[in-house]
């Protein structure tokens, strides 16, 4: 009997809780907002950092480089009078430190995470806000299901971001 609980304790509990997910990494769609001319004729730096920890499972077909140029795009479209700059010398500085961008599947549901710590210096003013898209859904379509899940999370943190942006600079 005490075989039998040690098989069980060396063997079965690491694979059922400590086994490495599989992850996905998608090239998320641009976020749709409502574009405003608030900020018009201000200019921004947008600075990113990669923080996230990628395993040697996970299947990227998105790159660092794509998923920065979809979010831009998306402040963007929201912001279109404003004047994107790559200089310290702009009138707002945003940093976004990406932590996490990831759909996984934990066992029936899709769950997908956006997360950003954001650093928005004005001036004197700085505000430091961490922002997370999250979503969770059934498998009902597979992988169709995890981009929709990882979509929905990013669009989700931008949405956030772009409050953030309003919030404090109107």
């Amino acid at each position: 009997m005490k075989r039998f609980l040690l098989f069980m304790v060396i063997v079965l509990i690491p694979t059922l809780g400590f086994a490495q997910k599989k992850v996905y990494v998608f090239k998320p769609q641009v976020s749709e907002f409502a574009s405003t001319n608030l900020l018009e004729g201000k200019t921004i730096q947008v600075n990113y950092k990669d923080t996230r920890i990628i395993n040697k499972k996970s299947k990227v077909e998105c790159t660092f480089e794509e998923l920065t140029s979809v979010i831009n795009e998306s402040l963007k479209a929201v912001f279109p009078k404003v004047v994107w700059i790559d200089s310290a010398d702009a009138d707002i500085i945003l940093n976004i430190r990406v932590k996490r961008y990831e759909a996984f599947f934990p066992g029936g549901v899709w769950r997908g995470f956006a997360e950003y710590d954001v650093e928005l210096i004005h001036g004197s003013d700085e505000v430091k806000e961490e922002i997370l898209g999250t979503r969770t859904e059934g498998n009902i379509w597979g992988i169709k299901t995890a981009k929709k899940v990882l979509q929905m999370s990013f669009d989700r943190a931008n949405e956030d971001l772009v409050k953030l942006l309003i919030e404090h600079l109107e």
